[in-house]
């Protein structure tokens, strides 16, 4: 009889934190969640060594050669001041998602290249492709020397002077990290590890459906005319970012004087993703018939497509 009545207690007391859970979650604050989406798929073919030089060798103010850097464009575009989708209203947000998907596309890398000039000393290429995800764990507070007045307090704030002198100083500073700690692949080499501005989140080797070589067979001709035979498919990649455990974050305004401003990640870590393409030959940009001076014309290039989706909260 004792035991009955204490189980009943015990349950009563047990239904009774149901409850206050239940009631506690429904007066609960409401968070809206606004999205930002890339408005238009962004497409970059990658040449050997970029697209107006022969050759282009690494360095502080150009980064690694023979990579491209995805920087999500619906993470770093400035927000404007509003109630709708991509805005915000203040001057913090609550980053929540970040999602951005990848295509490959291999139609148009050359089993054959040449090494001189109209079609001569042909060699088999081989590529290594490889792709990395993780975060620049620097800011841009260096940046920022440039002062806007905000109109109701007085007060003076620091504040990139455009969206142009944001986005250059985040390329120098994201090709600055990536020469200085040499991002890339590293297989089948041993090096002393020394303390990086680079959070590795995720390294992928891209293989192809037939080969490591992606194509087994392609036409001596510009491969825009003819594109390559026997080819992998595109792959598609997915890369996430958790900023669950975010709190609010600092933006910084865009802007000088009194100019109404936009807002950006001035003192937050930089999410990326570096496609890199390695490789055996060097191919000579007038290996066409003619030796036209075209830096693109008749070259191997590795197609990179993206879009991307950035989720927060404004409140």
């Amino acid at each position: 009889m004792a035991y009955s009545k204490f189980k009943a207690k015990k349950n009563k007391t047990k239904m009774r934190k149901q409850v206050k859970r239940e009631v506690r979650k429904i007066r609960a604050k409401k968070v809206e969640l606004k999205d930002r989406i890339s408005t238009t798929v962004t497409q970059y073919d990658m040449y050997q060594n970029g697209p107006t030089k022969v050759k282009q060798e690494s360095s502080v103010t150009a980064g690694l050669a023979n990579t491209y850097v995805i920087v999500p464009s619906s993470y770093i575009d400035p927000f404007s001041t509003g109630t709708q989708n991509g805005q915000i209203i203040g001057t913090e947000i609550t980053p929540k998602y970040l999602n951005c998907k990848v295509k490959l596309g291999f139609d148009f890398l050359r089993r054959v290249v040449y090494l001189d000039p109209n079609g001569n000393n042909p060699h088999v290429q081989r590529y290594d492709i490889n792709i990395i995800q993780g975060w620049i764990k620097k800011d841009l507070r260096e940046h920022i020397d440039k002062q806007l007045t905000n109109v109701n307090s007085g007060w003076e704030l620091p504040s990139f002077e455009s969206k142009a002198v944001y986005v250059n100083s985040l390329s120098t500073l994201i090709q600055q990290e990536m020469f200085n700690n040499g991002i890339k692949p590293e297989f089948l080499s041993y090096r002393q590890k020394t303390a990086s501005n680079i959070l590795i989140l995720k390294r992928i080797k891209v293989k192809g459906q037939l080969d490591e070589n992606l194509v087994t067979q392609s036409d001596a001709a510009s491969p825009a005319d003819s594109p390559a035979s026997f080819v992998t498919p595109e792959q598609n990649f997915t890369f996430n970012w958790d900023l669950s455990k975010l709190n609010k974050t600092k933006l910084t305004p865009v802007g000088t004087g009194t100019a109404t401003p936009t807002h950006v990640f001035g003192y937050s870590w930089i999410p990326f993703i570096q496609v890199s393409v390695a490789r055996r030959v060097e191919e000579n940009r007038l290996s066409v018939t003619g030796g036209v001076d075209d830096p693109t014309a008749h070259r191997s290039y590795l197609t990179v497509k993206h879009l991307d989706h950035f989720t927060y909260a404004d409140s």
